[in-house]
């Protein structure tokens, strides 16, 4: 016998309310997922090459360079600064081997007559020179001080050069005049990595 047609409606309703019902349960209806963030790895930084260490000691063949807070020029007047003076009057004066006048010198002829004009003796070979005074470390030098080199061999040879300290200027170097063999007189630094090298020992001269 059919349905009365008063029923239809709620049929209908009823099955409208199901259908939504399992709609909402769908993946269609679930909040989307957010994908899970991917995090990023940092790579580690390039190491940087270890810095070359300098060494703590110096060659010992070699002048300390703990002069920095040193300067030192010969006082006005004194006899040191006769000496300097003297010996500068010499510079650009030629080399000549066994010569100890201006028209030539030879490093030991040069020293012995600086010291001379100023009233001092001083031996005319350089390594008796080298027995003068009393010893001095490289990193007391002072102006009029004598330095020694070895130019052919290393620490043990022979003395084969001499000069004398004119200014100490603290990190700069050491400043000495000498008869060089190849340009005469001049000043150096004993700090050059020629004049370190072939340095040996420094004397100090009595009377100075």
């Amino acid at each position: 016998m059919p349905q009365p047609l008063k029923t239809r409606p709620f049929f209908a309703l009823s099955l409208l309310l199901f259908s939504l019902e399992s709609l909402t349960s769908c993946s269609l209806f679930q909040p989307a997922t957010k994908p899970a963030r991917s995090v990023a790895t940092r790579k580690p930084a390039p190491r940087k090459p270890a810095l070359a260490r300098t060494p703590a000691n110096p060659p010992a063949n070699g002048p300390k360079r703990s002069l920095t807070p040193r300067h030192h020029s010969a006082p006005p007047g004194s006899t040191v600064s006769n000496l300097i003076a003297t010996a500068r009057s010499y510079l650009e004066s030629p080399y000549t081997t066994g010569g100890n006048t201006s028209g030539g010198l030879d490093c030991s002829g040069f020293v012995s007559v600086c010291f001379r004009q100023i009233g001092l003796s001083m031996p005319r070979v350089a390594r008796q020179q080298a027995e003068v005074g009393s010893p001095v470390a490289a990193e007391a030098l002072l102006p009029g001080d004598l330095v020694f080199f070895t130019t052919n061999g290393g620490p043990g040879s022979t003395i084969t050069h001499t000069g004398i300290v004119t200014e100490v200027r603290g990190a700069e170097g050491v400043w000495f005049i000498h008869s060089s063999s190849s340009q005469g007189v001049r000043e150096d630094n004993l700090l050059s990595p020629y004049w370190q090298r072939a340095y040996a020992w420094g004397r100090r001269v009595e009377g100075l």
